[in-house]
């Protein structure tokens, strides 16, 4: 995979495969102006058309929802927030590989900690920061 560039807010990073199959893409940011409801994200991911949704599973501080583009792309998306931080990834790939990336996908998805609030360094922030 090739890291693309990151935006400018520095709030994520994109990642594609050489062959640019499969997209990988990671966000975070502070909870701002109710981005981190995650009970309106899962109703706006939800609604989304074009997509037909196989999966989805959702607690309280997060959702995982995946499927298949009108494209052909299948996708697998998780969104994790709390009141202060909300952060997530999406990974998008052809559909008819999916067992090729199927190991990939549960890689990503065991190993993911959605450490809020959390700096490099693995000190917590403050929730008032």
């Amino acid at each position: 995979m090739k890291a693309l560039r990151p935006p400018d807010n520095g709030g994520g990073q994109a990642f594609e495969s050489l062959d640019g199959k499969v997209s990988l893409v990671s966000w975070a940011s502070f909870n701002v102006d109710g981005l981190g409801d995650v009970e309106r994200r899962w109703t706006e991911e939800l609604a989304e058309g074009k997509r037909t949704i196989t999966y989805k599973r959702k607690t309280v501080s997060w959702y995982v929802v995946s499927g298949v583009l009108e494209d052909g792309t299948g996708f697998y998306t998780r969104y994790t927030a709390d009141k202060s931080y909300a952060c997530g990834w999406s990974i998008g790939y052809p559909q008819k590989e999916e067992k090729k990336y199927q190991a990939w996908i549960e890689r990503i998805a065991k190993e993911h900690e959605a450490r809020l609030g959390e700096g490099a360094d693995g000190v917590r922030v403050p929730p008032d920061r």
